[in-house]
């Protein structure tokens, strides 16, 4: 927990989805996004992520877990998130590379 953050590990972050179905951001670049992805995450790189807060207003109140290319920037993004009224954050421990660790679906279709 870095700034009052929460961080997932795969198999946590699986059973939100799973569970409560939770809304999955990826905040990397539209390359790293096209290369594979996990499936039905929305596609909201960090430089854009403050002017597109409109497309995450109906996940506002259910759990969100962001994820980038190692685990550092979804940080940043949860705090944003956080500071603009978004209260079920979390970050993906070990971004993509960790759920791909984990041998959990990658997809390359853009969702």
């Amino acid at each position: 927990r870095v700034r009052g953050i929460s961080t997932l590990n795969a198999a946590d972050a699986l059973r939100l989805i799973n569970d409560q179905e939770a809304t999955i951001v990826d905040i990397r670049d539209l390359g790293d996004y096209k290369e594979g992805h996990i499936p039905q995450a929305r596609h909201i790189p960090f430089g854009a992520l403050s002017e597109r807060l409109g497309e995450l207003a109906k996940a506002k109140d259910g759990p969100i877990i962001v994820y980038c290319r190692s685990g550092t920037t979804s940080q940043s993004a949860c705090a944003l998130l956080k500071k603009k009224g978004f209260t079920h954050v979390h970050s993906l421990n070990g971004g993509l590379p960790a759920w791909q660790e984990a041998r959990l679906p990658v997809s390359r279709k853009k969702s």
